[in-house]
């Protein structure tokens, strides 16, 4: 936590999945979100549909499977972004 702590001006810890914590913590003011939890898709997507339902109007959204990005897509994240996907690309282009 203090390592997070030293690198911006707020973290938290909380359940992204919980409407009011979202909202206590200041979410639903926010223009703009990053939703990084790819290895559980449940709570990424139930993370997304509850920033959402507070009016988060931008969300990007890190999918593991094109199922998942497609899920994520369907319920309204503005962008997907595949990390690991995109770093195996990277690599196969270095013709290691």
């Amino acid at each position: 936590m203090k390592d997070l702590a030293d690198k911006t001006d707020m973290v938290f810890i909380l359940n992204s999945t919980d409407v009011n914590a979202l909202k206590e913590a200041g979410f639903s003011n926010l223009d703009f979100v990053i939703v990084s939890i790819g290895e559980n898709i449940e709570s990424s997507i139930l993370t997304l549909m509850t920033l959402k339902k507070i009016g988060v109007k931008n969300i990007i959204a890190k999918a593991i499977t094109t199922v998942h990005g497609s899920i994520l897509s369907k319920l309204g994240a503005s962008k997907v972004i595949y990390p690991e996907r995109e770093a195996l690309l990277r690599t196969q282009n270095l013709n290691i």
